[in-house]
């Protein structure tokens, strides 16, 4: 098959893909797969006792005269064969599925399992992946074999104005599992997967910075290969794997105490960078940067070891900085007493609540001391010193310094 037929069944591919919504695939004569579209979901777990069909449909889609074909395996699976032929020989086929015809019940399920003689553990994990199928009615799947025929025919790869339909069932020796050491030890590896993970994102939600960046290192060279939901398209996978990392970490990150404020901007921030990544070693990179810097947002602005009120006083200050913020007033929007709440400030924080918005002002002060473009002034301002001459006496008494001194230090 030459470029340009190539490029025109890759077309077709997707013209398919798009219309059933269904797994689709070319295969050519050596069993390589060209061209995929749609997820390969099969769980790892399960891979090794699915892998035999598509070898099985291909040695019959060989021997056989029929073009389009309809297979059933013992399995439940039903799966579309679309028999590519050149002038000479066979050039390949093009596999659309796994479909269901059925809903699958529980019942279903255990009699497959029985029947193949696998083990009752992957009972949820085949009944979920058979609820993940597409459900195809008799009346769908004719519709669907009739756009095949029309779009093959209406092609230059139809080598025949005729496409008869045929349906087979089969089974293989290479399905009957029970269960084999291959499929043990995909389960370790999932399990080993599963338990790094949930170990990278205990440590983030915990603001351990140094384990996080542990983990990060013992995990630069896995064990294991990730799963490539789009074969075709191994970025886009490790796109999606790093889009549902982010929402994992902005999950650890909020359950460790940070403001949902805070955690919106760097999520956005994360989602957008994923999206533009151009490599999979870049993705790589990224991951590692988003788990450095949601721990660090827990251990800047976790406010989970407070009590409720002293939480919601700090939130107050951090969203209140620029204004004059005094005891009083915070006391009256959260709904407690001023004395109550100095005496609560003084035991939590350790510091007295004036000391401490001095303390977030100066913190502050320090971020903002790194931009040439704004004057001493400006950050005074900015950060609630309407004075600039008191919010210089107070930078210095606590960094023994002026703000101009610290600036051309930092230099």
């Amino acid at each position: 098959m030459n470029n340009a037929q190539l490029q025109q069944l890759n077309q077709l591919l997707k013209f398919t893909y798009t219309f059933t919504g269904m797994e689709t695939i070319y295969m050519d004569d050596h069993q390589n797969i060209v061209f995929a579209y749609g997820p390969m979901h099969i769980p790892e777990t399960l891979q090794s006792l699915f892998e035999a069909i598509r070898t099985n449909i291909l040695e019959h889609t060989n021997n056989t005269k029929h073009h389009i074909q309809v297979h059933a395996t013992t399995q439940q699976l039903i799966y579309i064969s679309v028999n590519i032929q050149g002038d000479f020989r066979n050039e390949g086929t093009i596999i659309i599925g796994p479909f269901l015809q059925i809903d699958p019940s529980t019942i279903q399920v255990q009699d497959i399992l029985f029947q193949h003689h696998w083990s009752l553990s992957l009972l949820p994990i085949v009944q979920q992946y058979y609820l993940s199928l597409p459900l195809i009615s008799d009346e769908k799947l004719n519709h669907i074999i009739e756009f095949i025929q029309y779009i093959f025919q209406h092609s230059a790869l139809s080598s025949s104005s005729h496409i008869a339909i045929e349906s087979k069932n089969y089974i293989s020796a290479h399905l009957s599992l029970s269960p084999p050491v291959e499929n043990i030890e995909k389960i370790q590896i999932v399990e080993e997967r599963y338990r790094n993970e949930n170990a990278l994102i205990n440590a983030v939600q915990q603001g351990n910075l140094s384990l996080v960046e542990q983990l990060l290192i013992t995990g630069e060279h896995p064990k294991y290969p990730l799963p490539d939901r789009f074969p075709h398209d191994p970025l886009r996978s490790r796109k999606n794997l790093s889009f549902v990392r982010n929402t994992l970490l902005r999950k650890a990150v909020e359950n460790g105490g940070v403001h949902p404020v805070y955690i919106d901007s760097i999520s956005e921030k994360f989602a957008i960078q994923i999206e533009k990544t151009t490599s999979i070693t870049q993705l790589e990179s990224l991951q590692n940067k988003m788990c450095l810097e949601y721990c660090k947002l827990v251990q800047q602005l976790s406010l989970l070891p407070y009590s409720p009120y002293i939480r919601k006083a700090l939130e107050f200050i951090r969203w209140h900085l620029a204004e004059d913020i005094t005891l009083a007033k915070v006391a009256h929007e959260i709904g407690i007493n001023k004395y109550e709440l100095s005496r609560s400030f003084k035991k939590e924080t350790g510091l007295t609540f004036p000391d401490y918005i001095h303390h977030i002002r100066l913190k502050e002060a320090l971020q903002l001391m790194n931009n040439e473009n704004l004057s001493i002034t400006d950050i005074s301002y900015m950060v609630g010193y309407n004075d600039v001459n008191y919010f210089i006496k107070v930078f210095k008494r606590h960094y023994d310094v002026t703000p101009h001194q610290y600036r051309q230090q930092e230099r």
